[in-house]
């Protein structure tokens, strides 16, 4: 019997603060009436002490702070060709495979390609062929979702060998021990850049 005192009491002294409140300020179905200047208007009830008619409005503060982009890195590798060769092979696609792997595919911002041969043959010949090992490459890294905005190739012939083989005469393709040292020159070079997969996850979660 007391609890239940208590509690009439203490909404009967809810209600009565609640009653005081609005009879400081006159209303129309619940909502305090407005001058045209946005001020409520007062009864003869209200004085200089009487609580704001509405509660003042909270304020969230938020973070403007932008955040920053994840990190962005440089990875690559590089491809080898056969002899006169401009056609990938296994090993090649799992290259290209796992260099691609380190990236989110949405996080790639650049892909540069460029396409070599070895020096036997002509100027032409040569150019025309490291043309088609980049065609190979660009059309493999296409199938992977690497887009044309993304990807800058260039094909460069015998312009830049990596390896000498000097004193390996006849210069020619039948000379199979030079054939051989050349092998290196018979490559192709990619460089990826963008946010290694697992920073651009984390830089997502926290966005």
């Amino acid at each position: 019997m007391l609890k239940q005192c208590l509690s009439v009491s203490l909404i009967a002294a809810a209600l009565a603060g609640s009653l005081a409140h609005a009879a400081d300020y006159v209303s129309a179905s619940g909502m305090p009436l407005k001058t045209g200047f946005g001020e409520c208007v007062h009864t003869g009830y209200w004085t200089p002490a009487s609580e704001p008619c509405e509660a003042p409005p909270v304020h969230v503060a938020m973070d403007a702070t932008p955040r920053p982009p994840a990190p962005r890195v440089a990875q690559s590798a590089t491809v080898f060709f056969a002899f006169d060769r401009d056609a990938l092979d296994d090993e090649a696609r799992a290259a290209l495979d796992k260099l691609l792997a380190r990236f989110e595919p949405g996080e790639i911002e650049k892909v540069y390609v460029t396409a070599h041969t070895d020096r036997l043959g002509g100027q032409r010949y040569n150019f025309a062929l490291s043309e088609r090992r980049l065609e190979a490459v660009r059309t493999y890294l296409a199938a992977k979702g690497i887009t044309l905005s993304v990807l800058y190739t260039e094909a460069r012939g015998a312009d830049e060998p990596s390896v000498q083989c000097e004193g390996m005469e006849p210069e020619n393709r039948r000379n199979q021990a030079l054939v051989d040292c050349l092998q290196p020159d018979r490559r192709a070079q990619i460089e990826v850049i963008g946010a290694p997969r697992e920073l651009a996850r984390t830089a997502k979660r926290t966005e």
